[in-house]
């Protein structure tokens, strides 16, 4: 067992049963240990590089996650002992821990060279106003599952020849926002992604019904924005000048 004097090596172990976890600190997820046991093998065993904290009884103070992953996995825990740490201190620690953003995610790929993630930084710059999320689902002309998963994996795909179009999508946005602000973000957003991409839309038509109309509202999901901003574009229009979004 380490000693006091240890406190600063990183120490290497398969001996799972002398951690415990600490009943009153945070519920684990599933999810993020599944999510962490992909990334390892994958990319290999990354805690060598962000060990686990126990204090002097092995009691976890941070990266319970990265434990059950490894210990799942048959790998190696690697560790640091901090004397005298708690439960206060665990909880702590989950309060000034920050997940990695989208932006966080596309620098790190841009400052290593991917063209495609410094054309989505080059659009998150441009528009300032707009969300992350938003400007990929744009910059990708809709929404697939997993596309954020693949974002954060380096897997972006956004040529320089995308760019023109994808300002033109976002352009729209902004301009319907300037209108109407809440159809600039969330699931208004996707849902207006999808209005201008049906055959037949007029951009200029929308602009004028959303200036228009009485009321804008936001929904919930993504359909019922839809279906709003259909009835919006058809507002006093006759059944046969009438345009469906799907």
């Amino acid at each position: 067992m380490p000693t006091s004097t240890q406190r600063n090596v990183i120490h290497e172990t398969t001996e799972y049963a002398q951690f415990q976890l600490m009943t009153a600190n945070r519920d684990t997820s599933r999810a993020h240990i599944e999510a962490i046991k992909k990334s390892i093998e994958k990319n290999g065993n990354f805690t060598k590089f962000s060990p686990i904290l126990v204090n002097e009884r092995f009691e976890i103070i941070d990266g319970q996650h990265r434990f059950s992953a490894l210990k799942e996995l048959g790998q190696p825990i690697f560790y640091i002992v901090t004397s005298g740490s708690g439960l206060t201190e665990a909880r702590e620690m989950n309060k000034l821990n920050k997940g990695w953003g989208m932006l966080d995610w596309a620098k790190t790929y841009a400052n290593t060279g991917s063209r495609s993630y410094k054309n989505f930084m080059k659009l998150v710059e441009e528009y300032p106003d707009m969300a992350p999320t938003t400007v990929l689902q744009y910059a990708l002309n809709g929404y697939e599952r997993g596309m954020y998963s693949e974002f954060r994996d380096g897997q972006l795909i956004l040529p320089d020849q995308a760019l023109a179009k994808t300002k033109e999508r976002v352009d729209m946005l902004s301009e319907a926002a300037e209108i109407a602000p809440v159809v600039g973000s969330g699931t208004m957003a996707e849902a207006f992604l999808i209005a201008i991409n049906a055959p037949g839309y007029k951009h200029k038509r929308m602009l004028a019904k959303l200036a228009e109309v009485p009321e804008v509202s936001r929904y919930m999901n993504k359909t019922d924005n839809l279906r709003h901003l259909e009835d919006i574009y058809n507002y006093h229009y006759t059944a046969q000048n009438r345009l469906r979004f799907f």
